[in-house]
């Protein structure tokens, strides 16, 4: 239960401050910004949680692994150009958003992969690589998000 808790606290944070900019409304772009970039975060952390969390459902982590392609190439772009709305007079434009172009492309590119392989293949292959990664003579050591290297349970990380 506590481990749910956990799993779950960064999503409630991001959704608790899409909730308070929306309770004292968006009066400027830079809001609508922020509230992007934050919801954006929110299905990140969705995400993040249900690959972490020990109740696995493999056709739901396909649908949820799409998603995190685009979202977590979306998020910082998407503070970027809030940042920029707060400190620039110039209004941001139209080539700023082409930032997000790689996000776009890499979320189109897994669908189609995914779509390709069909929602039974595609589970298989996560559950593959999932009980590959539950071998307990292979130690996975966590470098950042999303990233993790793996090495033999006989040397440290």
């Amino acid at each position: 239960m506590l481990s749910l808790f956990a799993l779950m606290l960064p999503f409630s944070v991001c959704l608790v401050w899409v909730f308070a900019v929306l309770l004292r409304g968006m009066k400027s772009y830079s809001d609508k910004l922020l509230v992007a970039s934050l919801l954006l975060s929110c299905v990140y952390f969705f995400c993040d949680a249900n690959f972490v969390s020990q109740y696995v459902d493999y056709k739901l982590l396909v649908i949820l692994d799409i998603i995190a392609k685009f979202v977590i190439l979306a998020v910082f772009p998407l503070a970027c150009l809030y940042i920029r709305s707060l400190t620039d007079t110039n209004p941001v434009g139209f080539p700023a958003y082409l930032m997000l172009l790689p996000s776009i492309l890499l979320g189109v590119v897994s669908l189609v992969v995914y779509g390709l392989l069909g929602i039974e293949e595609s589970a298989s292959l996560i559950q593959s690589l999932d009980s590959r990664m539950a071998n307990p003579d292979i130690l996975m050591c966590f470098i950042g998000p999303n990233m993790w290297f793996v090495q033999n349970r006989t040397t440290s990380c």
